[in-house]
């Protein structure tokens, strides 16, 4: 689930759903570590992928997240299924091992933008608006974190996932 897809990528990503993706060095990836050219292309593939999902949700544009369809929890259950999707495929992907900590920084920031975004599905549910500017923090927080690792990773399509 993406902020990228969406100003353009909720980025990175997640968001989202698509092909292989970031891994981290946790063993989630379970093979040998890709060459940074393999990793960046089967990475940016995923977030290609799930951008293209998101953005085909028309989520509107930069700063969506501040309009009506952030209140709009089936809407956003959707969404954010795209970012979720492209999470766990870029687990998948073994990063060089030089840029493995900076992947699972990326991982990391793209979990955080799926769990706001959850956060906020519970709480529209629960009909609780009182945490939507803090959770709208948690997210750009998350996005800007995710911005800065996978541009360092050499990433173009990840950088927005789930925004």
């Amino acid at each position: 689930m993406t902020m990228r897809s969406a100003a353009t990528l909720l980025a990175l990503v997640a968001i989202a759903a698509a092909a292989p993706g970031c891994g981290g060095g946790d063993g989630d990836s379970g093979g040998d570590a890709l060459s940074k050219e393999d990793y960046v292309a089967q990475a940016d593939a995923i977030c290609a992928k799930a951008n293209k999902q998101e953005t085909a949700l028309d989520p509107g544009g930069l700063g969506w997240h501040y309009g009506p369809k952030f209140g709009d929890a089936e809407f956003l259950s959707e969404f954010n299924d795209a970012a979720r999707a492209a999470l766990r495929r870029l687990k998948a992907l073994a990063p060089p091992e030089e840029d493995a900590g900076t992947a699972d920084d990326a991982l990391a920031a793209i979990k955080r933008q799926i769990d706001a975004m959850d956060e906020q599905i519970a709480a529209l549910r629960a009909g609780d608006r009182a945490r939507e500017s803090e959770i709208v923090n948690e997210y750009e927080l998350a996005y800007g974190d995710l911005a800065r690792a996978a541009g360092l990773l050499g990433l173009s399509e990840c950088q927005g996932l789930s925004t």
